[in-house]
């Protein structure tokens, strides 16, 4: 299961738990900073792509949101044949 937007989907009609946090793509760096102030710091972002932790950045805080948000999608972007949509956690 490699795309973990839709991984999380399935695991949540199965009625299993996850991780609250963001149902959906997120597709900009403000995007990303209102999701995170809604959900509270910390946040996780993770590329919905990219296996292994490629794609997983820790966010402690808002002013952290911008460098992440562009560092997990450029380490997926550099896998071949990876789609660049986030997701957060």
């Amino acid at each position: 299961m490699g795309d973990k937007i839709m991984s999380k989907q399935i695991a949540d009609r199965a009625m299993v738990n996850t991780i609250p946090g963001y149902e959906g793509e997120v597709d900009t760096v403000e995007q990303a900073s209102k999701i995170g102030a809604e959900l509270g710091y910390p946040i996780m972002l993770k590329a919905s792509a990219g296996g292994g932790g490629t794609g997983l950045k820790m966010v402690r805080n808002e002013s952290q949101v911008e460098e992440n948000f562009l560092l997990a999608r450029a380490e997926v972007r550099a896998e071949p044949c990876a789609p660049a949509s986030t997701a957060l956690s």
